[in-house]
């Protein structure tokens, strides 16, 4: 738990300080929330990494969030993107010990958000307005 808020704090300045106010009940659901889809969107991000290798990342995080030890080296633009991903095992020992509907909520955002991110990136662009709407 001290690793996620610490790196939250590297990883967001203005999140970090607003979930840092919610009540107790959401502060961790929120602050896990939030470090599970910084670390997709790590992954979306990185240049280094092909499609064969990034689009699977992207279409699958939902269920990577559930694997125990899981992280990747390496990965990410900035120092604490790379530690955040280097250790990423710690945010999913946390999310394990969220609430199940929490847990839900949590993948089933990050699945299509990682869904859209894949689709985009094998594209690379967006023809029409209806195309941004999830």
């Amino acid at each position: 738990r001290d690793f996620c808020y610490t790196i939250l704090n590297r990883v967001s300045r203005s999140f970090a300080l607003v979930i840092q106010q919610l009540p107790w009940e959401l502060r961790d659901p929120i602050c896990i929330f939030y470090l599970v889809l910084r670390g997709l969107d790590t992954v979306e991000d990185d240049m280094k990494l092909d499609m064969k290798t990034k689009a699977p990342l992207l279409t699958n995080f939902h269920e990577i969030i559930e694997k125990d030890g899981w992280n990747m080296k390496g990965i990410g633009d900035t120092p604490d993107y790379v530690l955040l991903m280097e250790q990423f095992h710690k945010v999913i020992s946390e999310f394990k010990r969220l609430k199940k509907p929490y847990q839900a909520a949590i993948k089933l955002i990050t699945k299509k958000m990682g869904k859209g991110m894949c689709d985009f990136a094998e594209k690379m662009g967006v023809d029409s307005l209806e195309e941004w709407d999830l």
